[in-house]
């Protein structure tokens, strides 16, 4: 049987068929078109990134918050730069553009959204089996820091955070923190702190002294595969990918990462595998 301690969940694409920014930049019902070429005038991206997104995905227009948001995350997840491997739009460019086009909404705006986030199939199901196992579980994610906390909590996890937006709280520019959970007027600036999951992840187990050899982890980003995925993995712990994008599967395959590719998604085979590794043949590309 398995040695797993604790369980790492991404959440973003994983627990749900989304992403936490996307969610909450359908609240923000501002014309898009001063934002966009704010963020063309600080190199987020280009008019001619735009053409391909409209080209490659049916002739879509940004006429709102949320085409923007979904423009960005298809320059991350699914697009390619010409003639390269690298994504259209960088992580980093990605995580502050989409940031960036929240401002003016409220904690509330994030805990309602974070509210109304439907699960993929089996995740709260492996949230309670593995609680029941007595495993621990952490919840670390590049999204929306309030709504990531609002989920952790919310499924009693050990430890996690998302990225920490800069708040307006009555006139003063405030880093967000869990406790802000508790000011529901207080406003994004579309400012954030820095933030990288993985290292706020194994910093985590150093202070839990868990070794990776005792840990799963499960993410559908290719970007993650070095540095977070594969150390696990190495180290005889279990590391899964979750139906990646093709334009992410290769990252997984050169690494030698398992993969659940599902025509439905499903988070069921995932608890098989954390408590008996033995059917990762069973479930897994």
């Amino acid at each position: 049987m398995s040695n797993i301690v604790l369980v790492g969940w991404d959440f973003d694409k994983v627990a749900h068929d989304s992403y936490t920014t996307s969610i909450l930049a359908e609240y923000n019902k501002a014309d898009p078109a001063e934002h966009v070429s704010y963020l063309k005038q600080r190199g987020i991206f280009t008019d001619t990134d735009v053409s391909r997104w409209q080209q490659d995905f049916g002739g879509r227009e940004i006429k709102t918050i949320s085409d923007l948001a979904a423009f960005m995350t298809a320059g991350l997840y699914e697009m390619k730069k010409p003639g390269s491997d690298d994504p259209l739009i960088s992580k980093e460019n990605v995580k502050a553009g989409k940031q960036y086009i929240l401002r003016g909404a409220t904690i509330d705006d994030a805990k309602r959204a974070s509210e109304g986030i439907r699960y993929i199939n089996g995740f709260e199901a492996a949230t309670e089996a593995f609680r029941k196992a007595g495993l621990s579980q952490s919840l670390f994610s590049d999204g929306m820091g309030p709504m990531i906390d609002h989920q952790r909590i919310k499924h009693r996890m050990t430890a996690g955070g998302g990225v920490p937006p800069i708040l307006d709280i009555g006139g003063v520019k405030t880093t967000y923190s869990v406790i802000h959970l508790n000011s529901p007027t207080a406003v994004l600036t579309g400012e954030t702190e820095k933030y990288n999951k993985i290292q706020n992840f194994f910093n985590y187990l150093i202070r839990a002294k868990t070794p990776l050899s005792q840990v799963a982890v499960i993410d559908d980003s290719g970007e993650n595969v070095e540095h977070l995925l594969k150390p696990v993995m190495e180290a005889g712990g279990i590391a899964i990918g979750f139906n990646p994008t093709k334009a992410h599967t290769g990252q997984f395959v050169k690494a030698g990462i398992p993969i659940l590719v599902q025509e439905e998604k499903s988070l069921e085979p995932f608890i098989d595998i954390v408590q008996d590794r033995r059917t990762i043949g069973r479930h897994c590309v």
